[in-house]
């Protein structure tokens, strides 16, 4: 087997040191790949970290509902308390009014059913006055159980900001480890590239290589730019953060207020208690006492209604900023309806371009296995002219040598001419033949091309409109794949189809080289002969290769829907309508700048190693088998010239 291939491809080229280091193991790309894996593993420990800080961040949320409700409920039991009280001290007053008119009445008239009247009124009082006075030792123990349930809560608080604290701690140490992570890929992205140049200098190809490298240049283009997205969104998430801070030390601003109010209506109480025991203890100056309690307690209920005033318009800017939230949540919510739609009829356009370039791709094997066929018996044909030129330069050796060379040579030429003549115009036909391929491929590569830039021009406007929610950027990304895998597809066609029209200009070339070696001599006529030999083995070799090139599209075609699987956290991408894209579902709103900054890189940087994967293996690859069939061609070129 070793010798049948030594034989078609020539001998075997001296070892080379980058041969050398790929047996041994020790490649750029095979540790480039190492530090690929243990990034990888480094990211699938920051998920799980993320994940228990997650968890703690709710149980840290719900202790405080807990803490809230308790207030609340306690702020209720004071205001009825309150209430109660209030009543009592009117029911007080008009009972003091009606004893004072009594006893008015009894100054004036007499009796002793006057004086029993009086009595009773008096022990009206003294009841009232008991029940007043236990409704105030109730309100100053349910004040006492307050300021200690206070203090719990003061002491939850401060448990839940050290926690907090802690929490914010192990973020800034995942964010640094995932800083750290990214400048690893990025440091192993530098390596691949040095890596890649080292090869292509050393294998010295000029124009496939230099055309691919454009192509691997626009690709880290695209790269660059998912980049500056990604960066553009942690800045978005770091506003969302200060706005949260913001919010945050409103709300303690609220709660101080709140505690400096409930201080100043505990003050006016004391003074309210002071009032009533003056009121009791000093009956000669009842009017006096009762205008001066009047006159504070009219101060004290403008200054608590001012605050009242107050602490209204603060609850009512806290509502419309509320408000205000909620319609931005129902236009994203309509946006992402809208981007659904329109998702989901991008993805029919999709659809139908697969379908399309399936048949394409059918079409153009076909047309390659009827050209291969083709090309095979045009080798076999020139094989045939090969035997009879061979034939006439013995017959040419012998007839010079008996002296009969003047008398046979003509009708000789006429011969080869006319074998000539045959030769090459099934050529100038299978050269027609490509042309009119080529044209249509061009064609439908331009169709192609003209529906990829609309379909970037409007995810370029979905991606402006819909930046702001997390399962749109999702889609998005989704998508974008899809597209540059179609764009991947497209660049693969026009090499095709390069490859066509070279071998077409090779043809029309060796046409007219034949053409014109109609009255040279029979040497150089055999030469071209042998010339044309060998390039249709290297069409041979091209068609091949171009077979496997298309058996390397429809395998990536056929993976592009696991790869789209892969990328995506959620099982509902396998339909053919996502869960999560369906118009009909209520979309979930995000819980909060936390989960959509970690979600969002983690996406990211699974995309963005999958891609700087593929992209290095696919450049790797390519080269070398186009290197080896370019090497291999040059050698039987050059072997066939020593040759003859």
């Amino acid at each position: 087997m070793a010798s049948e291939e030594e034989a078609y491809y020539g001998s075997p080229a001296p070892a080379s040191p980058v041969s050398k280091a790929v047996k041994l193991g020790g490649t750029p790309h095979a540790k480039n790949k190492a530090k690929v894996k243990k990034l990888e593993e480094d990211l699938e420990t920051s998920r799980e970290e993320t994940k228990a800080m997650r968890k703690k961040l709710h149980n840290a949320i719900r202790k405080g509902k807990g803490i809230e409700q308790e207030k609340n409920a306690l702020a209720e039991d004071r205001d009825k308390y309150r209430a109660e009280a209030l009543e009592l001290e009117k029911r007080v007053e008009e009972l003091k009014s009606k004893a004072l008119e009594d006893s008015k009445a009894s100054q004036g008239h007499g009796g002793g059913t006057d004086d029993a009247e009086a009595t009773k009124a008096k022990e009206e009082v003294e009841q009232l006055k008991k029940q007043v006075k236990s409704l105030n030792q109730k309100a100053e123990v349910e004040r006492k159980l307050k300021e200690a349930d206070a203090k719990e809560s003061q002491t939850k608080v401060e448990e839940k900001d050290k926690v907090i604290e802690q929490l914010k701690q192990e973020m800034a140490h995942l964010q640094s480890a995932v800083r750290s992570a990214a400048e690893r890929a990025a440091n192993a992205t530098v390596n691949e590239s040095k890596a890649s140049e080292e090869h292509e200098q050393q294998l010295s190809q000029v124009k496939t290589l230099q055309r691919r490298v454009a192509e691997l240049e626009g690709q880290l283009e695209a790269v660059g730019d998912q980049e500056q997205e990604k960066q553009r969104l942690v800045n978005e998430a770091l506003n969302l953060r200060t706005e949260r801070d913001e919010l945050e030390n409103e709300k303690l601003r609220l709660e101080s207020d709140n505690q400096s109010k409930q201080d100043q209506l505990a003050q006016v109480e004391d003074q309210l208690k002071s009032v009533q025991k003056e009121c009791v203890s000093l009956t000669q100056a009842m009017e006096q006492a009762k205008q001066e309690a009047r006159q504070e307690i009219e101060e004290t209920e403008s200054e608590v209604a001012e605050e009242r005033e107050q602490a209204k318009s603060d609850v009512k800017a806290a509502l419309e900023r509320e408000a205000r939230a909620s319609e931005r949540e129902e236009k994203a919510v309509k946006s992402m309806e809208e981007m659904a739609q329109t998702l989901q009829s991008y993805r029919l356009d999709e659809e139908d371009r697969k379908k399309k370039f399936a048949r394409l791709q059918a079409q153009y094997s076909s047309d390659l296995e009827k050209a291969t066929s083709e090309i095979d018996r045009l080798n076999e044909q020139v094989v045939e002219q090969q035997k009879t030129i061979e034939e006439y330069s013995s017959r040419q050796a012998e007839a010079t040598v008996s002296g009969e060379v003047a008398a046979e040579n003509p009708v000789q030429e006429d011969q080869l001419k006319s074998a000539l003549v045959a030769a090459t115009e099934p050529l100038s036909k299978k050269i027609e033949e490509y042309r009119l391929k080529a044209e249509e491929t061009e064609q439908q590569l331009k169709a192609s091309r003209q529906k990829n830039m609309e379909l970037t021009a409007s995810l370029a406007q979905m991606e402006v409109s819909a930046s702001g929610h997390l399962k749109v950027e999702e889609s998005v990304g989704l998508y974008k794949t899809a597209i540059d895998e179609a764009q991947a597809r497209e660049q693969a066609l026009q090499q095709e189809l390069d490859g066509l029209l070279h071998e077409r200009d090779t043809l029309k070339r060796t046409n007219e080289e034949l053409m014109a070696g109609n009255t040279v001599a029979s040497s150089s006529e055999i030469k071209l002969l042998r010339e044309q030999v060998d390039e249709a083995q290297m069409l041979k070799m091209q068609a091949e290769d171009s077979t496997r090139k298309v058996k390397q599209l429809q395998k990536e075609n056929k993976d592009l829907r696991w790869q789209i699987a892969m990328t995506s956290t959620d099982e509902s991408i396998k339909v053919d309508i996502p869960k999560h894209l369906d118009p009909a579902r209520h979309l979930p709103k995000p819980k909060g700048p936390f989960a959509f900054l970690v979600k969002h890189r983690k996406q990211v940087a699974i995309i963005y190693l999958l891609i700087l994967h593929f992209l290095v293996y696919f450049a790797l690859t390519h080269h070398s088998t186009k290197s080896h069939h370019h090497q291999s061609g040059t050698k039987l070129h050059e072997q066939g010239r020593g040759v003859y």
